[in-house]
């Protein structure tokens, strides 16, 4: 793993066994991934039902999916202790 500039965000600490990013349920849990973050942040949780096809035989079934995009933009103290204004998305 690289290590992190100076200017890089302080991620948040992992918080579920086995996963190495802070991203929780923004609904009931916290949006930011970010540690020191203090600025606005969207969300936007879409799930539903699609069709999919196999393309080798033709046949299709229903799947599910759901979306977790958020944006981030704000003031953070980066990894070296100074502060920074920086935008961020997640899709």
């Amino acid at each position: 793993m690289a290590e992190a500039a100076a200017s890089d965000p302080t991620p948040i600490p992992q918080t579920a066994r086995g996963t190495p990013f802070h991203v929780q349920n923004p609904v009931t849990r916290e949006p930011s991934t970010i540690t020191n973050f203090m600025g606005v942040i969207g969300v936007a949780l879409v799930g539903g039902i699609g069709m999919g096809t196999n393309t080798e035989t033709g046949e299709t079934e229903p799947l599910l999916y759901d979306v977790n995009s958020r944006f981030m933009t704000g003031v953070y103290i980066g990894e070296g202790g100074h502060k920074y204004h920086a935008t961020f998305a997640y899709v």
